[in-house]
């Protein structure tokens, strides 16, 4: 049977879409465990039914964040819309309609970044295309392929997909009695699905295959830094903006009775394809039919009518994006030019090599670059909530300076995550090299050192900011900060080598002894929490007990970090001596 004679029937395809599938999933969810690869995959031999329920846990998890966001912002935007409806005339009629318009299709963006966050880190093996290496010796043809790798991607979201579908019209039905705008929220809902595949499979094949891949130049790095940096901003403000619009909704519906002779911008607003001209159907759907005005409707309805024809044509391009991915990445390879070649070799020293290599690593793997940029922006977390603190500025200075410090455990986690990662990949070959491990540890420190202290000059930038005539105290905090950050990089890479990296009576940073990781974690944290708050709660005690002016309770921290960066330097040259031959 040749290739375009295939005749597969719809189940058929979807029953082997489940092969590929499976394949695909594995090789993601293995490019993103970094060191933890050895121990999922021994797991993995004993019991392959862990790694379904692991899918499905994390498919549930992301669907009940979507049923949340349905329920919280369309029961805020319903009910608040309707506790206005006695105030609606045709004059600020557009001014409502607006208002819902633009509440319901910041759900639909913010349910589609989550989407799309949460996909890009589980379909990392399907835009690899080494999991399609099977279909191109099947007997399919080029249209069944297509459909073959659209059932692969619906099977990676296949729950999510559901909710994002059936979520939104149900609660809109159960909570509006209307089962006209449940229809019309289950239309709406059905184009919000086509287009959310759409531009997910869009931006997933960008970023897998022309992003974060194996070539390497400076442009790429830095559209890789920058794509990156979005993604964590993303995910760290979007708890920050989901809590802002509960507060905000119900000032928002009521200053809309104020905007009157509206048409004009909705009719601008409604051919704006994605998403506004699907809020503005459902908009209209939430008005009783007294109290809708046609000559203000009928635009609206022919911007949904040409977003459902731009959706078709997206959604067929989708499908040729899905079907390029089963191919691998092309490389050109040159023929050498016949004559002299002139090469340069860089030197550098073996920790600033092993510190490049990490670095790159980290680049171009976006799985793993989250653990290098979540700790620069955890400390903007810190330093804003003191925007919500009420005291004297040294007081509040000095939580700011808690609250950053509050976070020093899961950045030191992540960061040495980041640090370790690249050779469990590699199956720990540097450890193989003639190296003294005092030198790698140089080189790990070196790297961890660099994203903490990133993170330490945007909590200095944040805290300049928002107290730009203290910068004299907080200067101090910073330099405490940062002498905090030195020994506890010090003291975490210490505890890793003695927690899992201890052979005989060498200490390595190689991932050597892996059992009881859990209880190793939770123990190595709290001791990291409490030698970085050591020095600010000692602090605080002489603060109470002795009558000292204020600055010194800044000046006592400083002094008692600086002992123990010392002494934690101290240890950790004792523990990474050379290895003996």
């Amino acid at each position: 049977m040749s290739k375009e004679e295939g005749n597969k029937s719809f189940w058929e395809l979807w029953n082997l879409s489940k092969i590929a599938y499976n394949e695909a999933f594995l090789e993601g969810y293995l490019a993103n465990l970094g060191n933890r690869k050895e121990k999922f995959i021994k797991r993995f031999k004993e019991n392959k039914a862990n790694v379904s329920r692991n899918a499905w846990l994390y498919k549930i998890l992301a669907s009940i964040f979507f049923i949340s966001m349905d329920l919280f912002l369309v029961i805020f935007v319903i009910f608040n819309f309707y506790d206005n409806l006695s105030s609606i005339n045709e004059a600020n009629f557009g001014g409502y309609l607006f208002a819902v318009s633009i509440l319901i299709s910041i759900l639909f963006s913010i349910k589609l970044l989550y989407f799309f966050a949460y996909s890009i880190t589980n379909m990392t093996g399907i835009f690899s295309g080494k999991a399609h290496r099977l279909l191109e010796t099947l007997p399919l043809n080029s249209k069944e392929i297509r459909k073959l790798t659209l059932f692969m991607f619906i099977r990676s979201s296949d729950l999510q997909l559901i909710v994002l579908f059936l979520g939104f019209p149900i609660i809109s039905i159960i909570f509006t009695g209307s089962l006209f705008t449940g229809l019309i929220a289950f239309l709406v809902s059905g184009v919000n699905i086509i287009y959310s595949i759409s531009i997910v499979a869009f931006l997933c094949y960008i970023m897998s295959k022309k992003i974060f891949t194996n070539q390497n130049s400076r442009g790429k790095t830095i559209i890789r830094f920058v794509v990156t940096i979005a993604y964590v901003l993303v995910l760290v403000s979007m708890s920050l903006i989901i809590s802002v619009l509960i507060n905000w909704i119900p000032t928002f519906i009521t200053q809309a009775s104020g905007l009157e002779n509206f048409w004009a911008v909705n009719n601008i607003l409604s051919f704006i394809i994605y998403p506004f001209s699907l809020s503005y159907l459902y908009g209209i759907s939430l008005f009783p039919t007294n109290l809708i005005y046609i000559q203000q409707i009928w635009i609206p309805i022919i911007g949904f009518i040409a977003s459902v024809i731009v959706a078709i044509l997206v959604f067929k391009l989708t499908l040729k994006i899905l079907y390029s991915t089963t191919k691998e990445e092309e490389f050109q390879v040159r023929k050498p030019q016949k004559g002299k070649l002139d090469y340069k070799l860089k030197k550098s020293s073996p920790a600033i090599s092993i510190f490049k290599k990490d670095l790159f690593y980290i680049l171009r793997n976006f799985s793993a670059s989250m653990f290098m940029f979540m700790p620069i922006l955890f400390p903007i977390l810190g330093s804003i909530q003191v925007l919500t603190f009420t005291g004297t500025i040294f007081e509040t200075l000095f939580f700011g300076n808690i609250m950053i410090l509050m976070y020093i455990g899961a950045s030191l986690f992540m960061v040495l995550m980041a640090a370790t990662t690249s050779e469990a990949e590699t199956g720990g070959l540097i450890f193989t090299l003639p190296l003294k491990q005092s030198i790698i540890y140089k080189g790990k420190k070196t790297f961890m050192l660099l994203i903490m202290y990133i993170s330490l000059l945007v909590s200095y930038i944040v805290l300049i900011v928002i107290f730009p005539t203290n910068i004299f105290y907080i200067s101090l905090i910073i330099i405490s900060l940062g002498l905090t950050y030195f020994y506890s990089i010090d003291l975490a890479l210490i505890l890793y080598a003695l927690f899992v990296g201890k052979t005989g009576n060498i200490y390595t940073l190689y991932n050597l002894n892996p059992r009881n990781k859990v209880i190793k974690a939770i123990v190595g944290t709290a001791i990291v929490y409490g030698v970085a708050f050591a020095p600010v709660i000692l602090s605080i005690l002489i603060t109470a007990l002795f009558s000292i002016i204020e600055i010194v309770s800044f000046i006592i921290p400083i002094i008692i970090e600086a002992i123990l960066l010392i002494i934690l330097r101290l240890v950790a040259r004792r523990i990474f001596n050379p290895t003996k031959k």
